[in-house]
């Protein structure tokens, strides 16, 4: 065997071994597109062995069809260009063909082979990204059901009638969940009674079925879940001769509850073909439901009182400043005055109640002097039986009423209305609403309508309990988040937070600065997917596993993929990161870095150009696999590093964005200023942009060296 032919074995086996332990699948292709190599990994992903592929036209094999199995010629092949023309081709949207002739989704990259100036042939290494598609699928799906149920929603609660709200939910959930037919029954007299369709006939409409020939329907309701049922012929929750009566393949039935008792269902059905719900369309269908529940108990509330309108926009006045404040001492003035003028009363206040003492902690009132307000605090007796015994109570003789003349003396007081605030089962509180000086009594309409007040009260408490609660726990995390050390020798830093509003205060934006060792110095920002506790909890995940491996791995690349793998394993699929993370070589200026998914860090020179840092990497925590690279670039003295959240390019003034162009624009024309005060000087010029409105948190980072 002469040299030439040995070192071909020689370097055949080398490729083989290498390449024999890739999880990627690796083909070799000679200059006329025909096979000369395939590694393992290879021959499992597409079924063909080496032996079987060796000389043979790949394009013909394995590289002629799309996904949709859309066949096209080696002329568009763009891996047949390679081995003619030379040069690298990467895709993440490509599709072979396994010997069995199915078709799967690829990713390659095919690199020419040049020997002696000339293209020889070509190598290509591609992944099965299936699974990734899976999941970007899912995710489109989820979206775009997402989007019909806010739609939904916002057709439901456009109307107070229970019939438009019915019939609005029966038709855009099943456009949006593909179903073939739809219907709503309602339970009438012991019977599931057909009252609202889509897709169906009208005859259908007042078709009645008994629990025994609706099974599933009777579960639903029992259990007050979806039930989903993929084959009605094998499922044994229905019964098959309805279903066959009414050519049903698959149903997916949603109960339908107002104030906890069950008064229908809603079926999504198909016809032509059984199919496998999937867990986004059991969600989405649940939604649905509670959706339907909650504007039907709106509407039979709303309905109660439409003969007066006055009444009907107070109480949605409430609920709306409810939501808009979280503050307990704001909140107990707006309801105090509301329910004066709700029921007509001259004075009007809330008392708290200590359920584990038995006695009130706190008042608040208006319309009656400071020095009576006190004397309620020492636990009346009036409110504590009214209060204990969970009922609305009303005090209307109040001078034959000995312990109420006990407790409202000298305020000239003539009826009450006591209704407790009942919260999951627990007693917060009264509320109070007294008549001084008119001659008049108290109602059923009154009492219910204060009944409605409680209700909206105790969520406010609830939420103003949760609140401070929360706000506590945030101001400590976010200031343990955003830490900053003094100062480190040899570079300059100047740093800024802002959250979009004061509720969430805990954001996703973080930032940090760290000495690595000597000279080298960590650069950090990155913005988590959601607000609160959870996003806090993963943005000190991701902070603590950047700064751990920035001293043992050798890239910045290196680091985002150990930090992607690490949140993959701990996060929920719902959950990603952007991250900016670049090491600082004080005594070189070398800047290495990478960008997951973040926006694009900018440098301005001392000349006073800018440049933008565009070397980008995916995402962290989204999938598996995924490929980080690191930039590079020089940071001289003088020079400004500035890296930030997407809520600055994103702030907005009406539709239009402040822009990355406007961001690079305005740091270009921006006279020198000190690192230290260069983020004040870029927030302030985004608050004017969008009139002191922010809609997301926003955070900056400005590095020099010294």
């Amino acid at each position: 065997m002469g040299k030439e032919s040995k070192a071909l074995k020689a370097s055949e086996k080398k490729l083989r071994d290498i390449t024999s332990v890739l999880g990627e699948g690796v083909y070799v292709l000679d200059e006329n597109a025909r096979l000369t190599f395939l590694n393992p990994e290879a021959e499992r992903l597409l079924g063909w062995t080496e032996s079987e592929l060796i000389g043979k036209n790949v394009h013909e094999v394995m590289h002629h069809r799309h996904l949709d199995r859309a066949e096209f010629p080696a002329e568009e092949c763009p891996v047949i260009k390679v081995t003619r023309e030379g040069g690298t081709y990467r895709t993440e949207d490509d599709a072979f063909t396994r010997k069995d002739g199915s078709t799967f989704p690829v990713a390659y990259v095919c690199t020419a082979i040049v020997e002696d100036g000339r293209v020889t042939g070509a190598v290509t290494a591609f992944q099965d990204i299936t699974e990734r598609k899976r999941k970007e699928a899912r995710l489109r799906e989820e979206k775009r059901l997402s989007d019909a149920l806010n739609d939904i929603n916002a057709a439901i609660n456009s109307t107070l009638t229970f019939g438009e709200i019915m019939q609005r939910v029966v038709v855009g959930s099943a456009r949006a969940i593909g179903a073939e037919t739809a219907a709503i029954d309602l339970c009438e007299d012991g019977l599931w009674v057909v009252r609202y369709i889509y897709g169906f006939p009208r005859d259908m409409i007042g078709v009645g079925l008994t629990d025994e020939e609706a099974p599933h329907a009777a579960l639903s309701a029992a259990t007050k879940r979806p039930v989903a049922i993929d084959d009605t012929e094998t499922d044994a929750r229905v019964d098959r001769e309805v279903m066959r009566r009414f050519n049903i393949r698959s149903v997916l039935t949603v109960p339908l509850a107002v104030r906890g008792d069950v008064i229908g269902a809603l079926f999504f059905n198909y016809h032509s073909a059984p199919i496998i719900f999937t867990e986004t369309q059991i969600d989405f269908a649940y939604k649905v439901g509670a959706s339907v529940s909650l504007a039907l108990e709106n509407a039979r509330l709303f309905q109660q009182v439409e003969s007066d309108k006055r009444d009907l926009e107070i109480l949605n006045e409430i609920e709306l400043n409810i939501t808009s404040d979280l503050k307990l001492k704001n909140l107990m003035g707006i309801i105090a005055e509301n329910i004066r003028a709700l029921v007509k009363t001259d004075a009007a206040g809330i008392v708290f109640w200590d359920e584990d003492a038995r006695r009130v902690s706190d008042v608040f009132f208006i319309g009656i002097p400071a020095h009576v307000v006190e004397t309620l605090k020492s636990t009346p007796s009036v409110t504590k039986s009214i209060i204990e015994s969970r009922r609305p109570g009303l005090v209307e003789d109040y001078p034959s009423n000995p312990a109420a003349v006990r407790e409202f003396a000298d305020i000239g007081l003539k009826s009450a209305a006591i209704v407790p605030i009942i919260s999951k089962g627990k007693i917060l509180g009264a509320i109070h609403a007294l008549v001084l000086f008119q001659e008049r009594r108290f109602d059923e309409r009154d009492v219910r309508l204060l009944e409605a007040v409680a209700r909206t009260v105790a969520i406010a408490i609830e939420n103003a309990y949760l609140y401070e609660a929360e706000r506590n726990i945030a101001d400590i995390l976010q200031e343990s988040l955003l830490v900053m050390p003094e100062r480190i020798e040899g570079v300059c830093f100047g740093d800024l937070y802002r959250s979009a509003t004061e509720a969430a205060r805990v954001g996703g934006d973080f930032y940090d600065i760290f000495e690595i060792e000597r000279e080298k110095v960590g650069i950090i920002i990155g913005d988590v997917s959601g607000k609160g506790i959870e996003a806090a909890a993963l943005t000190s995940i991701v902070k603590n596993t950047i700064k751990a491996h920035a001293v043992e791995s050798r890239t910045p690349a290196l680091v985002m993929l150990k930090t992607n793998d690490l949140v993959l394993k701990t996060s929920p699929d719902s959950t990603f990161v952007t991250v900016f993370f670049g090491v600082l070589d004080l005594a070189t200026g070398g800047l290495t870095y990478c960008s997951a998914g973040h926006p694009p860090a900018i440098i301005k020179r001392k000349t006073g150009m800018v440049k933008l840092l565009n070397k980008h990497s995916p995402i962290i925590g989204a999938f598996d696999g995924m490929h980080y690279r690191s930039g590079k670039e020089i940071l001289r003295k003088g020079d400004t590093l500035v890296v930030y959240t997407d809520g600055i390019i994103e702030a907005r003034q009406n539709s239009d964005l402040f822009s990355e162009e406007r961001l690079v624009g305005f740091i270009e024309n921006l006279e020198q200023t000190p690192t230290k005060k260069l983020p004040r000087a870029i927030f302030n010029k985004v608050k004017d942009f969008t009139k002191g409105k922010l809609s997301d948190d926003v955070a900056l980072l400005c590095v020099s060296i010294l």
